[in-house]
């Protein structure tokens, strides 16, 4: 059996041997069950970036498979692995939301705000306002959270509860982002992304791949064979 490798000097002079992902096309083309390639820009732009993610997703499955990674870079790997994962699960909530008319609405506009200083009971306050128009209506960003909530409401994704849990904690691990953000010396990269998140972050990718796009033996054996584990 051939070994195709990573490495450039691993491999053979003319590249018989250059290990290369599945195109794009090949995941675009099952992405497409549910978000067609037309001239609708959103669902265009979205198969593909989705597809971009997923061949990302495996290049660093071979570099675990592969490389002899130090253990900061191995953590930095899962971590950029689990963020990736959140969002492509992120960009299939919100199709599912546009697909079922569940977006935020609103008919105001916002134009301005008024700030004034003020004193009552001898303590200074701050007052702001808001200024908004009428509009025609208009949809409204939505977080994560926000669709997560309304995707589990509905059940779109199935009766698990479970599935909603783990979507939640990648969720939350996806704002690890954010280097900045730390409730203690603990709270580090080194020690919030490790192998048991890059396991959850596979199999709840793998469940909703499955559900979602009603994925048979052959597409996982093929094309998402790097989001199982053995």
């Amino acid at each position: 059996m051939i070994n195709y490798v990573l490495c450039k000097y691993c491999s053979s002079i003319d590249g018989n041997f250059r290990w290369l992902p599945k195109s794009v096309n090949s995941y675009s083309e099952i992405i497409e069950r549910k978000i067609v390639l037309n001239n609708n820009t959103y669902q265009y732009s979205l198969n593909k970036n989705i597809s971009y993610s997923l061949q990302y997703l495996e290049y660093l499955s071979k570099c675990f498979d592969e490389l002899n990674l130090t253990s900061v870079l191995y953590t930095l790997n899962v971590k950029f692995f689990l963020i990736t994962a959140a969002s492509i699960i992120e960009a299939i909530l919100y199709h599912e939301i546009k697909s079922n008319n569940l977006q935020n609405k609103s008919v105001w506009n916002f134009i301005k705000k008024m700030i004034s200083n003020g004193n009552i009971e001898e303590k200074s306050i701050r007052l702001e306002t808001s200024i908004f128009e009428e509009c025609a209506e208009k949809e409204e960003d939505m977080t994560f959270d926000q669709m997560l909530s309304k995707i589990e409401s509905k059940k779109l994704l199935g009766e698990d509860h479970n599935i909603y849990a783990k979507i939640n904690i990648l969720r939350k691990l996806r704002n690890k982002v954010h280097l900045q953000l730390s409730n203690s010396k603990d709270d580090n990269d080194y020690f919030n992304f490790d192998y048991r998140r890059l396991t959850l972050a596979k199999k709840t990718l793998l469940d909703i791949l499955i559900y979602y796009f009603s994925l048979k033996k052959e597409d996982v054996e093929n094309c998402f064979y790097f989001l199982k584990e053995e």
